[in-house]
């Protein structure tokens, strides 16, 4: 993701946006979920102080919690117990 963002970053427009969509993932043998929008701000942090002329704003992150599908019930995906439960945008600004 720091590979993208440092790219994403390169062909933007000062002041031009980007959006970058994630979920949450579970780790193997925890109870916690990972939020990894939590984990893109972490990178735009770390990217603006390994270079101090690459600057992202987080301008907003947005959580959608969704409702399932009956053709995920189909598959026995229950309701926010398995798989990708939210959408989670992340809204930067080039500096």
């Amino acid at each position: 993701m720091k590979d993208s963002m440092r790219e994403m970053y390169r062909i933007l427009k000062p002041g031009g946006i980007c959006v970058i969509e994630v979920g949450e993932v579970r780790v193997t043998g925890k109870k916690n979920l990972l939020n990894l929008d939590e984990v893109i701000v972490e990178i735009s942090e770390e990217l603006s102080s390994e270079n101090r002329n690459m600057k992202f704003n987080v301008k907003e992150v947005m959580i959608q919690v969704q409702q399932f599908t009956k053709l995920a019930n189909c598959f026995n995906v229950t309701n926010n117990l398995k798989g990708t439960n939210t959408q989670r945008l992340v809204v930067l600004q080039k500096e």
